[in-house]
């Protein structure tokens, strides 16, 4: 499947940077909300409230390399999911393994407020099929990428925690196979959390060192998509993407980039006309937000294409990703790109350093 080996990658990468002595316990989240129509095609398919239940092992980073002042006890993990889809008959049900972190916004002895990133592979049980489910318009793979983004707050209660939270579930096969229009879920959610015990001498990876200032990195970026009809050709694309970013804090940083990106799917759109391969190409401008946990970073953030000669999908586009950084000028990105709420494709990044001031 397009991205289970880079899933993997990244998830093994995040248990290494699991380190000291360090609480660890279990998680139990209920979760409520609805499927998001993000798409006049997909106005049939809600049909009820989404029922979802998450079980989390966590481990709470308050010891090793500075973590618990830079970031105040940040707690990582692996999540199971359980959930509704919002109609059984055409999408079945959904399951969900992923890797995610918790970084508190403030922290005390008696509450909190964290956000909340996870990445990781998501599995529904019924997908488009011509013949025996054409109303599925949202997914064509059961196995997708699986995206969380949210907020908790609670309190500590003893060894234990109670929160209130609220984030959004994405789903989606990055456009590899179509149709792909993506599963967006809105839930709120409650849990309870209990510290069960310690980890004790597990080695931490090796601290990689993080610019005060500016830098500019320029990545090479690889992708292919599928476009309809469904069943066809899947198209390659090739990019370069140099950004700036400006580090404000140990934590947060700010960065602004230029896109060239050759996308051959655009001879599928419109076929009638014959195009030019120069026209294929797309100059794209950036601003993002990236939020650094050692070697990683995630990133979210909007763009503009200044040239886009044919515009399949609007101007505008926007990017949530995750960036590992192997060496002090190499990193690695799987970034998920997409318009408007719907997967345009998945860009798999090999990042080098140009500067650093």
């Amino acid at each position: 499947m397009f991205s289970r080996s880079t899933l993997l990658l990244f998830t093994v990468l995040l248990v290494l940077n699991t380190f000291g002595q360090n609480q660890w316990g279990m998680d139990l989240t209920y979760k409520n909300g609805f499927l998001a129509a993000h798409r006049s095609s997909m106005a049939h398919i809600p049909k009820e409230m989404v029922s979802a239940l998450e079980a989390s092992w966590w481990v709470d980073l308050k010891e090793g390399e500075g973590f618990r002042t830079e970031y105040d006890i940040p707690r990582i993990g692996f999540t199971a999911l359980v959930t509704q889809t919002g109609n059984t008959p055409l999408l079945g049900h959904g399951l969900g393994l992923m890797a995610n972190s918790e970084l508190p916004f403030k922290r005390t002895e008696r509450a909190f407020f964290t956000s909340r990133v996870g990445f990781g592979a998501g599995f529904v049980s019924k997908v488009f099929d011509q013949e025996l489910n054409p109303k599925n318009f949202a997914v064509s793979t059961k196995v997708n990428l699986l995206i969380c983004l949210g907020l908790k707050a609670g309190i500590f209660i003893n060894d234990s925690r109670l929160a209130l939270g609220a984030d959004v579930t994405h789903f989606s096969n990055a456009a590899w196979k179509t149709p792909n229009l993506g599963l967006n879920y809105l839930f709120l959610s409650v849990g309870y959390s209990r510290n069960i015990g310690t980890l004790k001498k597990l080695r931490y990876s090796q601290k990689i060192s993080q610019p005060t200032g500016w830098t500019s990195r320029a990545y090479f970026i690889g992708s292919g998509k599928e476009i309809f009809p469904t069943g066809g050709r899947r198209y390659p694309i090739w990019g370069i993407y140099g950004n700036i970013k400006k580090t404000i804090s140990s934590k947060v940083g700010m960065e602004a980039g230029l896109d060239l990106i050759y996308r051959s799917s655009t001879k599928a759109y419109l076929p009638e006309f014959s195009k030019r391969e120069i026209d294929l190409i797309q100059l794209g401008v950036y601003g993002g937000y990236v939020f650094t946990f050692d070697r990683f970073s995630t990133t979210l953030g909007m763009g503009y294409y200044l040239r886009d000669f044919y515009q399949p999908d609007g101007p505008f586009y926007h990017r949530i990703g995750l960036r590992y950084q192997c060496t002090e000028r190499l990193d690695v990105a799987l970034v998920l790109k997409s318009v408007w709420g719907k997967a345009d494709y998945m860009e798999y990044c090999v990042g080098y350093k140009l500067f650093e001031r």
